[in-house]
């Protein structure tokens, strides 16, 4: 058996009003369907906080003969005490899941999260479990968030005590594997149906799709399509605190007012086959993750994978992480943040048909799956 630990959010749950990442509901979504394609019994443990208020009774789902998602017990609460005994509730939920269900014959798939250190790692002590550590990223080298850097023992003994990893770049292998044995997934590999042709209007639809924050500065981009030729569209697709939206929406309007056309747009969070097909509308991915970042060398933007897998261009910072991918061959680099490279390489894109981009998915995810089999 393998038990999978994260914030998995499902329609299953959605009467919690769960919080939690879209961007790790796509990557559980997509390990899951690994798993079950290798034909391994896979159950789903949720760790949620939601913003419902109260006492959530633990929740099972049974999805298929090899799916379940058990989504356990939570106490939500935002008034500052009683949170943090939310918090603790949690993470003691999770150990006392962990002690009387896995045994020292299952795999316990891990998505890394600081705070799961103790709970994990207890567990793993009295039942001797093999612990598969999933690292997107590593949190306290991220120095916009105070926090994160003040667990860094916490989160280096969660990632000392696996006994493999699923890395999401090579870089990040390097940095923390140490010699045990791992994976490499640059994001999720999930092709979807075609749904949708780009539109016949002359035009260049460049799409970005994510968070709108310090780190993935979105607002360089609206500030380039200043520049480009009146042909080039931008759509943002993307989720973010509420004043990193305000402040967006201000700069959107002041490039349509200095351009006098609509050449930008902001237009929320899309999902599931809506979200396919208008990606598939468009030309050309962005990723804003700034180049010179605290994480350069150990986070790879899903993002990218999720472009080419619809058979979008993209186009990106020169980060290490993703220069040294094998998905780069598909992408076109600028070399610093500055609105003039952005705009240069939207320009210079070089283009590539929608099989060349998946082709590039396919034979990643051919690699991974190999790897990802040894491991499990």
């Amino acid at each position: 058996m393998i038990y999978y630990v994260g914030a998995y959010r499902t329609r299953n749950i959605e009467e919690r009003e769960p919080q939690g990442s879209a961007a790790e509901d796509a990557k559980m979504a997509y390990i899951i369907s690994v798993i079950k394609s290798l034909g391994k019994d896979v159950k789903v443990v949720s760790v949620l906080a939601s913003l419902k208020h109260g006492f959530h009774k633990r929740k099972v789902c049974k999805i298929d003969e090899l799916e379940t998602q058990v989504f356990l017990e939570s106490f939500d609460e935002t008034r500052r005490g009683l949170s943090k005994i939310g918090v603790l509730q949690r993470l003691t939920a999770l150990f006392f899941y962990l002690l009387f269900n896995a045994r020292s014959s299952d795999i316990v798939l891990v998505y890394n999260t600081q705070l799961y250190s103790v709970p994990v790692r207890l567990a793993k002590w009295f039942k001797r479990f093999k612990m598969v550590l999933e690292v997107e990223e590593v949190f306290y080298m991220d120095d916009r968030n105070p926090a994160d850097v003040k667990r860094k023992p916490l989160e280096d003994a969660l990632i000392h005590s696996a006994d493999a990893y699923v890395m999401a770049s090579a870089l990040l292998a390097q940095h923390i594997a140490e010699g045990k044995p791992y994976a490499i997934v640059y994001g999720g590999y999930t092709i979807p149906p075609k749904y949708a042709e780009r539109p016949d209007d002359n035009k260049v639809h460049v799409v970005y799709a994510g968070g709108i924050d310090s780190l993935r500065r979105v607002d360089r981009a609206v500030r380039a399509f200043a520049v480009l030729p009146e042909q080039y569209r931008f759509h943002i697709l993307g989720f973010g605190a509420t004043e990193d939206i305000v402040k967006l929406n201000k700069e959107i309007n002041e490039i349509n007012t200095k351009t006098g056309i609509n050449k930008v747009e902001y237009v929320g969070c899309l999902s599931g086959k809506e979200y396919d097909e208008y990606l598939q509308k468009c030309h050309i991915g962005l990723n804003m993750q700034s180049i010179g970042a605290s994480v350069e060398a150990v986070a790879f933007p899903s993002k990218i994978s999720s472009y080419m897998s619809r058979g979008l261009d993209v186009v990106s910072g020169s980060l290490e992480s993703i220069l040294y991918s094998p998905l780069a061959e598909g992408i076109t680099f600028y070399r610093d943040n500055s609105e003039q490279s952005i705009a240069k390489a939207i320009l210079m894109c070089k283009r590539h048909t929608r099989e060349e981009q998946i082709g590039l998915i396919e034979k990643a995810e051919k690699e991974f799956i190999e790897d990802f089999r040894k491991i499990i």
